[in-house]
Parts: structure tokens; C-alpha cells; sequence
């Protein structure tokens, strides 16, 4: 099975695929580690050639860009965490105060920048989540959106819709 997973800055994309990695034993591979390449063909590449190596996987990051469109269109299944801003505004706070505890100054400086260039940029995506949605769904009709941290639990349940019934084939 392949799922692809989209979300807020700070809505647990990273933790839910850890999680499904964990209980069905998909590769996980998170976008981010793939920003490090600058030039976007090699990038789209390398990732091409990450997803063609496993027969299932779970990718998730914030990223819909050209580059990476081809995640949505192979995925099984798109999951989009659309949580409320203030639940995920919340989230990247309480990361950031976490993260300062034991920080040194220049690594303090630094979380700050980002939290507040995370918040500013949760704002956007928030305002764009109708549009999003939308090419979403021109891109994968398996789409399921999950509102709450609550209906995490609906995951569950698809999956194993979907991985039962390419069993039974």
C-alpha cells in the first residue's frame, strides 16, 4: 500500500507515519529529506527512485509542488490532516518551548525564527486548504481527510479496508 500524507506545519504528519510504519511495517519517507537537493529535477528523481524501491511506503511532508506531484498520483490512499489553526499554531509553540529548554542561545534565536516563520506560514496554508483540496482530489480520488486528532483513529480502519481488499484479490 502507498499513502501519501499532507497537512499543517505542526499537525503530526511525522508522527502518523512513524506510527503506521510502526504497525504495518510501510517505508516511511518524509519529504523534508529531500529539500537538501536545490535543483528540482535531480530532487523529483532522486524521490522517484526512493518510491520505485519499496512496494509500499508512506510519504508525507507539506510539499505539493511539481516535484513531488507524482506522490499524490501513485498513492493508494492521500491522507490530509486539516486541523484547526489554533490546534496546529498550538502544536509548533509547544514544540518551539520544548525545543528552547535545553537550547544554547544562537539554537534559541534560531527556533524562534522558525516558529514564527511556521505560524506565519500555517496561516497561508490554512487559507489555501480549500484550493488544496480541491487539486487534491483532481490528483487521487482516495482522499480522506481527517479534521480532529480524534478521527486519527479512522486511519486505522481504511487501511485495513484497503490492505484486506487487495488480499482478497
Amino acid at each position: 500500500m502507498k499513502i501519501r500524507i499532507i497537512g499543517h506545519a505542526g499537525s503530526g504528519k511525522t508522527t502518523l507515519s512513524k506510527d503506521l510504519q510502526t504497525e504495518y511495517g510501510f517505508t516511511s519517507i518524509p519529504l523534508d529529506s529531500f529539500l537538501k537537493q536545490k535543483d528540482k529535477k535531480k530532487r523529483r528523481r532522486k524521490l522517484h527512485n526512493e518510491m520505485n524501491k519499496h512496494d509500499s511506503w508512506i510519504i508525507e511532508g507539506v510539499q505539493e509542488q511539481r516535484w513531488c506531484r507524482q506522490t499524490f498520483t501513485e498513492a493508494d490512499l492521500v491522507i490530509v490532516l486539516d486541523y484547526p489553526l489554533f490546534v496546529v499554531q498550538y502544536r509548533v509553540i509547544k514544540r518551539t518551548v520544548l525545543g528552547m529548554r535545553k537550547a544554547s542561545k544562537d539554537r534559541k534565536n534560531f527556533l524562534l525564527k522558525r516558529a514564527v516563520a511556521l505560524l506565519k506560514w500555517n496561516r497561508r496554508f490554512s487559507k489555501n486548504m480549500p484550493q488544496l483540496k480541491k487539486r487534491l482530489y483532481e490528483f487521487n480520488t482516495n482522499l480522506y481527510i481527517i479534521q480532529t486528532p480524534k478521527d486519527i483513529d479512522r486511519v486505522n480502519t481504511i487501511i485495513g479496508f484497503y490492505t484486506e481488499d487487495r488480499h482478497k484479490r
